[in-house]
C-alpha cells in the first residue's frame, strides 16, 4: 500500500513545477531578483483558431521524441478540460492550505488558474517517455481557446503579474506517512514572449534506506492570437523544454493562420475525378465551419454525367468528423442509398470505408459521404432529382 501511494505521490508531484506555501522562506538568488525581469517583446500576434484545430496543435508523439532527444514517448492521458487542483491538494494533510498564488505553477490549465478569464475550449495531453531514468522525462502541454486574442492577451497580462508571487520561494509541506516532499522554486523570467519559471522537487523515500527522488521542471506560458499554450516539461535537466515545446505550438499556430497548405494538399487528394485546384477552390478561414481544418468548394464538374457542385471538408479526429457529417445532411430528405438499405449507411471500396448519405434539397439529388482514418467529409449535388444516377457516377469517379 505505501509503494501504491508513493508511486502516486510522484506521478503527481513529478509533474508540479513550482509548489510553494506552508512553512517556506525565500531561497536567495544567485544573479536573479525575485521579481520577473522586463520583457523584451509581448507575444507575438497570430490568426484566430477555431476549437475544431485545437488537438491538431499539440506536439505529436514524434514530436516529443525528437524534442526530448529519444523514442519512446507514450501518451498518459489526454486533457479535454481545465484541471481542478484538488488531486494535488489532497497529497497533504487536512488543513494544510496549499496557497493560491501558487497554483499556476502546479501544472498546465488549472480551473482556478483560467477562472473568469474567458477561455472557451482546453485540449492538451499529458506525454511520459520510456526509459530506465527515474523519474522519466515527462511533459503535459495544453492549448486554451479564447473568443479572441484580446482576451488571449489580458489572461497573458494579469498570468505575468501574478507569477512573481510565487518565485524565488522554497517550502516544505507537513509530510504524511514519513514522505517529505521540499519545493525549491527559480525566478519567473517575462522575454520574448514567454513566462517561464523552475522548480526543484525532492521527494523523500518513504522505504527504509530509499534514496530521495529529485525531479526538475520547467513552466513556460506564452499566447499566440486567440490562444494561451501552456507547457511543463520535466526531466533530469530540463534547460529550455517548455520554451521549445511552446514555441512548436506557436508555429503551428502560425501556419494554421494560411490555411494550412498541407490540409489542403491532403483535401484535394480526394477530390472526384474531373476535380482539382485550378476548378475548385479552398474557402477562405474565416469561412470554414466550427470543427473543420479546411474546405475546398467545386463547382460543375466537366464530366457530362458528372454533378453540379461538390464541397470537401477535412476535420481534425474521427469525432469532429462524425458530428460534421450528421450536421451536413440533417435538412436532406434522406432515402436508402441502396435498395433495403439503411440511411444513412456503410460504404466500403476495398481498404477504405466511412458512412453515407443519399437523399435530395431543394429537389436536386445529393450525396454526402466520410472517408475514416483521412476525416474527410465530400458531398455531391446533382442538377435533378435522380439520387441513383448521382450515387453511381460517385462509385466510378471519387
Amino acid at each position: 500500500m505505501r509503494q501504491l501511494r508513493t508511486a502516486a505521490v510522484i506521478a503527481v508531484i513529478a509533474m508540479s513545477i513550482g509548489a510553494c506555501g506552508g512553512n517556506e522562506q525565500k531561497t536567495p538568488a544567485s544573479s536573479t531578483t525575485s521579481k520577473a525581469t522586463t520583457p523584451t517583446a509581448a507575444p507575438a500576434p497570430g490568426p484566430m483558431i477555431g476549437q475544431a484545430a485545437l488537438a491538431n496543435l499539440l506536439l505529436s508523439l514524434a514530436e516529443v521524441d525528437t524534442t526530448l532527444g529519444l523514442t519512446g514517448t507514450t501518451s498518459v492521458n489526454k486533457i479535454d478540460k481545465l484541471q481542478d487542483d484538488a488531486e494535488f491538494k489532497q497529497l497533504f494533510p487536512a488543513g494544510w492550505k496549499f496557497p493560491d498564488e501558487c497554483i499556476y505553477a502546479t501544472n498546465p490549465a488549472m480551473a482556478s488558474v483560467y477562472a473568469g478569464s474567458g477561455n472557451t475550449a482546453v485540449s492538451g495531453e499529458h506525454d511520459s517517455a520510456s526509459g530506465s531514468s527515474d523519474p522519466k522525462p515527462e511533459v503535459r502541454q495544453a492549448v486554451v481557446l479564447f473568443p479572441s486574442a484580446t482576451e488571449a492577451n489580458a489572461f497573458f497580462a494579469t498570468s505575468a503579474q501574478r507569477w512573481p508571487a510565487c518565485a524565488n520561494r522554497q517550502v516544505t509541506p507537513p509530510g504524511t506517512d514519513n514522505l517529505i516532499a521540499n519545493f525549491a522554486v527559480g525566478p519567473v523570467a517575462n522575454a520574448n514572449g514567454i513566462l517561464t519559471t523552475t522548480v526543484n522537487v525532492k521527494l523523500g523515500n518513504p522505504d527504509p534506506g530509499g534514496a530521495p527522488l529529485n525531479v526538475s521542471c520547467q513552466r513556460a506560458l506564452t499566447v499566440r492570437g486567440n490562444v494561451a499554450i501552456d507547457v511543463n516539461g520535466c526531466r533530469t535537466n530540463p534547460g529550455d523544454l517548455a520554451v521549445n515545446i511552446a514555441n512548436q505550438i506557436a508555429g503551428k499556430i502560425d501556419n494554421q493562420g494560411k490555411v494550412d497548405a498541407a490540409n489542403i494538399n491532403t483535401l484535394a487528394a480526394s477530390l472526384a475525378k474531373g476535380y482539382n485546384l485550378t476548378n475548385c477552390h479552398p474557402a477562405a478561414p474565416d469561412k470554414l465551419t466550427f470543427l473543420s481544418l479546411a474546405e475546398i468548394d467545386c463547382g460543375q464538374n466537366p464530366d457530362p454525367g458528372g454533378p453540379a457542385s461538390a464541397v470537401y471538408r477535412l476535420l481534425g479526429h474521427g469525432d469532429a468528423l462524425n458530428a460534421e457529417f450528421k450536421a451536413f445532411i440533417k435538412d436532406i430528405a434522406q432515402i436508402p442509398c441502396v435498395d433495403g438499405g439503411s440511411t444513412p449507411m456503410t460504404w466500403r471500396q476495398g481498404e477504405t470505408s466511412g458512412q453515407e448519405a443519399c437523399g435530395t434539397q431543394n429537389d436536386v439529388a445529393t450525396i454526402t459521404w466520410t472517408i475514416d482514418g483521412k476525416n474527410v467529409l465530400g458531398s455531391l449535388r446533382s442538377a435533378n432529382p435522380d439520387a441513383t444516377a448521382l450515387r453511381q457516377w460517385w462509385l466510378a469517379n471519387a
